[in-house]
């Protein structure tokens, strides 16, 4: 019950902040006591990021308890979208690299490297999506704010498995930040991090 209340509060958050946000906005200060990684795990649900999808928004936060599969704790992300849908993404990290667990292939796959290296390559645990570091040291230009030190990840999708997605993507992560958006083949922006709140239950959400 408290987590549906809580989504509750964050979509409706999320509904003003999408028809109220300016262009301009840019991300507060992260937590002084947040680690600077390329993929951000925040311990309880008061710290949420709000994104630009198109002409759409949705917003992240995490659950205050992580969520244990395997013999494994996850991290669990809820992602809340505008058009009022809603998924939860399951992640660790141990000290090389980032992992994601699927639910529904009951299968745990690489996400990310911590420390990154321009060629590096990988699969999704079923085969339907590779990976590669195209690029490090890279800034991410989005309409509100440039992301410095992010790393540049080509996704390619290999089975067709995912018929409503593109079949290649360009993602940026930036060290402090996490995942700050992605471009299509053509480099054309398709979503982007505006805004972090660090205390969503006191903050007034407008975008500012």
């Amino acid at each position: 019950m408290k987590n549906l209340i809580l989504s509750a509060l964050l979509f409706f958050s999320l509904k003003a902040f999408t028809q109220e946000t300016d262009s301009s906005a840019i991300p507060v200060p992260l937590p002084a006591d947040t680690e600077k990684d390329y993929l951000m795990f925040y311990s309880n649900h008061k710290t949420t990021s709000y994104y630009k999808y198109g002409r759409d928004s949705y917003l992240e936060f995490f659950l205050d308890n992580k969520v244990k599969f395997s013999d494994q704790e996850y991290y669990a992300r809820v992602r809340s979208y505008s058009w009022g849908s809603q998924d939860t993404a399951y992640f660790r990290k141990d000290e090389t690299n980032f992992y994601h667990y699927d639910k529904v292939t009951m299968s745990e796959s690489l996400q990310l490297p911590r420390n990154p290296i321009p060629g590096q390559e990988w699969q999704d645990t079923d085969g339907s999506w590779a990976y590669r570091i195209l690029k490090i040291d890279q800034t991410f230009v989005t309409p509100g704010k440039e992301y410095p030190e992010c790393i540049l990840v080509e996704c390619r999708q290999l089975t067709g498995k995912d018929k409503n997605k593109l079949s290649l993507y360009h993602l940026y992560y930036s060290k402090g930040y996490g995942y700050v958006g992605n471009v299509d083949s053509k480099g054309k922006v398709l979503s982007y991090l505006e805004k972090v709140v660090t205390d969503v239950e006191d903050a007034t959400v407008t975008g500012n």
